[in-house]
Parts: structure tokens; sequence; C-alpha cells
């Protein structure tokens, strides 16, 4: 057996499985399994200056699922809509079949 299909499988075996790790969600409409790591109200470079915060949110989801339901890197400001939310990307990376979304929304504080 490969490294590669080695990692082929951990991905479904290990990161995106449902019992474990991932969780359905609803991004930009599609049923994405994925894992959702949600700092709330982490304060970024400037935020705290103007008294507003922003909600940060990374998911973790297999690149072939997200592109499958159409979804690509669009670039640095780009809005998805996560579980009803708008966020705005302001990260994205691919690495051996898993994509880690960077996003904030603005929260007043």
């Amino acid at each position: 057996m490969s490294l590669k299909s080695l990692i082929a499988s951990d991905i479904d075996d290990v990161f995106i499985n449902t019992d474990d790790f991932c969780d359905e969600h609803i991004i930009e409409g599609e049923k994405i399994n994925c894992s959702i790591d949600n700092d709330e109200m982490s304060s970024l470079s400037g935020g705290e200056e103007f008294g507003v915060g922003e909600s940060v949110l990374r998911i973790f989801a297999k690149t072939e699922d997200l592109s499958d339901a159409g979804l690509s890197y669009e670039g640095y400001g780009s809005h998805i809509n996560v579980d009803g939310q708008i966020y705005t990307v302001t990260d994205w990376h691919e690495n051996m079949g898993m994509t880690e979304i960077q996003m904030i929304v603005p929260v007043p504080s």
C-alpha cells in the first residue's frame, strides 16, 4: 500500500469520521462532513482598537467533498454561507486531500 493511499484512507476513516471528529454542516447549501473550530470573539489585529472583535471560524473538510459541491477558493474577502451565517474568507489551504478554510465575521463588542 502506498503512502498516498494510506493518507486517503486516514482522511475517510479518521478525520472525516462523523462518529469521532466531524459533523454534517450546510456549506453554500450543500451537506458537507467537516470539523469546525469556532473561536468566538477572537480579537484579531486592530479589532480591539475600534471596539469590534471578529468571530473566527475554521473549517476542516475533505478537498474532494468541497470540490464536488462546487466550492473552491475565490480569494481573500470572498464570502461563504456556513449553517446560515455569512463569513468572509481570510485563508484557504489545501494539503494532502484536506482543506482548511479560515473565515471571520465582525462581532460588535
